[in-house]
Parts: structure tokens; sequence; C-alpha cells
């Protein structure tokens, strides 16, 4: 019992001297997942605020924690920083209410586009899958003019496979596509299987928003 109490209390001060060094929370679920350790990122980030931490790591450094999560500027910079990871975030909307489908990721959960803004209607689906089916899309309507149009380029899809950032294919998709999480199945949970994508503009006119 002893050694499970030290071990505990070795990982609480581990964690709270990476995150005050700088290390991101994935960095530090990540590395406590390669040694054995499977703690989930949101565990994680509701250690670093529970009070009983504070007899462990002392009171200088877990105020300083408590100011590092309190400072608005990180949270913005968080936000940030998620938006533009993945190519398909705030990208895609549920085809129930209209919302982005947000990323949900972790070191044990494989990442999924999802939507829980109502318990009626939770839809989600791989994350990997959705990037498949929406490359798929642009590589093969690649000499759309209408994606000539966005890309500007002598041979767009090898513009896009070799070519562009993530940023530059974030922005091409926003401007170009209307992409749908499409929700399958019945009763109080609905998992995606598919998504839908469509054109923004049919010869310079707006369409409306593809239904599933």
């Amino acid at each position: 019992m002893a050694e499970v109490v030290n071990r505990r209390a070795e990982v609480v001060l581990e964690l709270f001297e990476r995150f005050a060094a700088g290390d991101t929370l994935i960095d530090i679920a990540r590395s406590f997942a390669e040694r054995g350790w499977p703690i989930p990122r949101t565990t994680i980030q509701g250690m670093l605020h529970r009070q009983y931490a504070r007899e462990i790591v002392g009171d200088e450094l877990f105020q300083r924690v408590q100011d590092i999560l309190n400072d608005p500027e990180r949270a913005g910079r968080v936000r940030e920083a998620q938006s533009g990871r993945h190519l398909l975030s705030r990208r895609v909307n549920c085809s129930i209410c209209g919302r982005y489908a947000e990323i949900a990721s972790g070191v044990d959960v494989v990442p999924r586009l999802r939507c829980f803004q109502k318990r009626d209607h939770s839809v989600s689906t791989g994350l990997v899958f959705a990037d498949s089916l929406v490359e798929k899309f642009v590589l093969e309507n690649a000499s759309d003019p209408r994606f000539g149009e966005l890309v500007q380029e002598r041979d767009p899809k090898r513009a896009w496979i070799e070519a562009y950032p993530l940023s530059r294919k974030r922005e091409i998709i926003g401007s170009a596509l209307y992409i749908q999480l499409c929700r399958t199945g019945g009763g109080r949970g609905y998992y995606a299987r598919s998504i839908k994508i469509e054109w923004k503009k049919i010869e310079g006119m707006q369409v409306s928003r593809p239904t599933c």
C-alpha cells in the first residue's frame, strides 16, 4: 500500500514539475502511457486542479501551476492550436444541429469527429476515415474548374499532394466545400458511418448545404 501511495506521489510531482516547465498535457499523457501509466489527458488535467496535490508538491509549485491554468492568454492559445492542428478542425458541420463537429482525442482515445451538443443526436466518426474521404474528394476533383480557381496552380493535384501545408489545405477546404457529419442508426445514440461533401458554389451561385 505504501509503495502505491509513493508511486502516486511521484507521478503527481512529476506532472506538476513538467507542466510548470512548459510540457503540454498531451506530451505528458503520452510519456506516462509509454511508461505503463495510461492516464487520460482529461484525468491529468483534473489532477492539476486537486487541492490534495498541494501537500505533495508544495504551495509554491501548486500556485504556479494554477496561475498557468487560469491564464486567459493560455486558453486562447490552446483554442487556436486545436483549431489548426487537424485538416478538418472546424470544417465539418453536424447534419442535425449545424454546429461544428469537435475532435475528440487522447492517449487512450481513437481520434474522432463528434457532435454532442444534445444527448438525443450524438454523432461521431473516425477522424482518419473522415480525412481520407475529404482527401479523396479533393484529388478526384482536382481538375474541376471550381477547384482550379481556388488553388491557381498548373497542376492542382500535384500541388495538393506535394506542396501545400496543412494551413493552406484547410483554407481551401473552408472556401470550397460543405462537409456534413451524417448519422445512422436510431434511438438516443447515433454513430455516423460517413460524411457528405459538396461544393459551396456552382457556376458562381451559392448552394444550400448538403443534407445526409
